[in-house]
């Protein structure tokens, strides 16, 4: 057969080459992402290298080794192509049956060519049918995939296949047409030359082609995952938009992500919080404490200052989560500005301290009535601890002595969402009965329905106890006012009356209500009004008391009544005097035995003027004390004394006149009275 190159030199050079492509393709694998199936043909590559290899030292090297064995690491290394093709494309094969008669051919078929029946062109024959078989299955699998849309189409790969089978196709039949003319490997000819160097530039491409396959996969796949990842980072924009708390992606140190509420928590326009290390939104003092945090991967809640761009500081609450993603440590955290919930917070605290130091009883019950909370001042009042009652009916205070009724309407009123006050009488824990003023209110949730029930509860037994001691005094007041025998007033500072006790009646003439509303002076003889209302003037603008003043008054009927006006000023809380308190007496009897006081004494002083010398017996009358002088007549003992005698006289009454005229007087009976005292 006539040649153009050596055999053996083809051989060896595709086995050059294909070792150095084994190692372009392993390479490769090593430096990018790889898929299934291209590590196989990488070690398909390294098969071909050897199995040329021991075709090439044949004739130097035993036949088994050059022949059997060479031709089936060649056969083994296409069906590693092929299966490298249906790993890569993902097809699914049973390739124990192609790999059972491999083992066949390569135990069975090609010995027997070598030994049996040494034909070399009937072995070439075969094997190129049997890779052309392969190389067949290998376009299938790649054409099916491209159709599908697994993978782009690669033309000069599918080329190189396609060349591949028809290449092989031919070369088996050219070598059945030379059965009986070809018998050694090195002298085989042309068509094996042509072949050897068709195999050599179509594995150079197929090997690009793996390459590039790859390449377009791994481009494929990142734009997938790159669309994938717009998508998700779509999604956590808008996630993140909707969040009511900031969140921030950090690696590296630096903030790379952050959504709208984190740059409205910390003051940045989102152009400018990118990039910026975490550290920079806290207080200098709390940035130890972040990057602790961070650094150790810590997931739980902590506080610290945040500090906005503008300077400004506010409590933040941080809680971040560390993982790795494509190999990069990466942290994302959840801050949130706590100023609200603090104030919050603070306003609770107050008031909680409102509702344990209330000087008041507070109880909560739920909707159903039944306790959830009570302040201290209730374990006050009660004796029952927070523990005896919660969970409890607050009917366990229930005394018995109210109406049932009572607390019926009280349920009504709070269930359809009204204020309800009033007193209860309760007893305490140790059966001691107490009385308190309540005001119950109902308490709304979000949607205004009623979910629970507040009490204020104010023990006011020692304020029944002094109302009706209040009510004892004013009954004993009223009696001692209306059944006394002075008027007891109230006038207004200018002189109106606003109260009159019924004594006034006896007194004046008039009644009480005809007395209210009308002015002191009207009642004043008109001669002495004025002076009188300058007097009561001066008394209000020094802020003194009046004391046993005489007036007189004009009664109904027209007469005139001496009266003894006692009063003191009433003061409001500002020290300004809002009225006048006191009593009238009626002195007109006593003015009028005080005059007839004087006229006796008058006509004592006369007589005893009279009275020169008085000797021998007198007649005195044993019933009037009247003097007989000489003439008959009979005359009062000071009128006879004043004509005889040169006796000057001084007047007043005796003890038992005194009695005599004024004992049934209240006023005297006082004296009397305090003089006993005084003794």
């Amino acid at each position: 057969m006539p040649t153009i190159f050596d055999i053996r030199t083809l051989l060896i050079t595709l086995c050059l080459t294909m070792a150095s492509l084994s190692f372009c393709l392993g390479s490769y694998s090593h430096r990018r992402k790889t898929y299934p199936g291209f590590r196989a043909w990488g070690g398909a590559y390294l098969l071909h290298a050897a199995g040329f290899l021991l075709l090439g030292l044949h004739e130097i090297i035993p036949v088994f080794f050059s022949i059997v064995l060479a031709n089936s690491l060649v056969i083994s290394a296409v069906f590693f192509i092929y299966y490298g093709f249906a790993s890569f494309t993902g097809e699914k094969q049973d390739h124990r049956r192609h790999a059972l008669f491999i083992l066949i051919f390569s135990l069975l078929l090609i010995p027997f060519f070598t030994y049996i029946y040494p034909n070399l062109s009937a072995r070439i024959s075969l094997t190129c049918f049997v890779f052309a078989f392969y190389f067949f299955l290998a376009t299938k699998a790649y054409r099916k995939t491209v159709t599908t849309g697994e993978i782009e189409s690669n033309t000069p790969l599918l080329a190189t296949l396609i060349s591949f089978t028809v290449i092989l196709t031919l070369g088996g039949l050219i070598h059945l047409t030379t059965l009986n003319r070809v018998n050694e490997l090195m002298t085989a000819g042309l068509p094996l030359e042509i072949i050897l160097l068709a195999i050599t530039m179509l594995f150079i491409s197929m090997a690009i082609g793996f390459m590039r396959l790859n390449t377009q996969k791994l481009e494929r796949s990142l734009t997938r995952e790159y669309d994938l990842l717009a998508q998700s980072r779509e999604k956590f924009q808008t996630l993140a938009a909707a969040a009511f708390e900031g969140i921030t992606i950090i690696e590296e140190g630096r903030i790379i992500e952050a959504n709208d509420m984190a740059c409205e928590i910390f003051g940045y326009p989102r152009r400018e919080i990118i990039g910026i290390s975490p550290l920079d939104l806290v207080i200098p003092e709390h940035r130890q404490t972040v990057k602790n945090n961070i650094r150790t991967g810590f997931g739980g809640i902590y506080e610290v200052s945040g500090l906005r761009q503008d300077g400004t500081t506010f409590p933040l609450e941080i809680q971040g989560k560390t993982f790795e993603y494509k190999g990069r440590k990466t942290r994302v955290s959840a801050v949130r500005d706590n100023s609200g919930r603090k104030q919050m917070e603070e306003r609770l605290r107050i008031l909680s301290q409102a509702m344990e130091q209330s000087p008041v009883s507070v109880m909560i019950t739920d909707r159903a009535g039944d306790l959830e909370y009570v302040n201290q001042k209730f374990t006050e009042i009660t004796g029952y601890s927070a523990e005896d009652v919660l969970g409890k009916k607050p009917a366990i205070l229930r005394s018995g002595l109210i109406a049932p009724e009572v607390y019926d309407v009280l349920w009504q009123t709070i269930t359809a969402g009204h204020e309800w006050r009033g007193e209860f009488h309760n007893k305490r824990k140790n059966g001691e009965p107490y009385w308190e003023y309540a005001a119950i209110n109902p308490m709304r949730d979000d949607k205004g329905n009623i979910s629970h029930f507040l009490a204020f509860k104010e023990d006011i037994t020692e304020r029944k106890e002094l109302e009706e001691e209040l009510k004892a005094s004013e009954v004993r007041f009223r009696n001692l006012v209306e059944y006394a025998n002075d008027f007891v007033w109230e006038v207004s500072t200018q002189g109106i009356y606003t109260y009159a006790s019924p004594m006034v009646e006896k007194m004046l003439g008039y009644r009480p209500e005809e007395i209210v509303g009308k002015s002191v002076f009207d009642l004043i003889e008109s001669d002495e009004a004025e002076r009188e209302a300058n007097f009561f003037k001066a008394k209000i603008e020094k802020g003194e008391p009046i004391i046993s003043h005489e007036n007189v008054n004009v009664h109904k009927d027209g007469r005139l009544v001496t009266l003894e006006t006692s009063g003191v000023p009433v003061f409001d809380p500002a020290g300004k005097i809002t009225h006048y308190r006191g009593i009238d007496r009626d002195i007109s009897k006593r003015k009028e035995v005080e005059a007839e006081r004087e006229r006796l004494l008058k006509e004592l002083q006369a007589a005893v003027a009279e009275i020169k010398t008085l000797g021998g017996l007198l007649p005195i009358c044993a019933n009037c004390k009247k003097i007989r002088d000489d003439q008959g007549y009979w005359n009062n003992l000071e009128s006879y004394l004043q004509q005889h005698t040169d006796a000057s006289f001084s007047h007043s009454i005796c003890p038992e006149c005194y009695e005599e005229l004024y004992g049934e007087e209240e006023w005297y009976k006082a004296a009397m009275q305090k003089k006993g005292d005084d003794k």
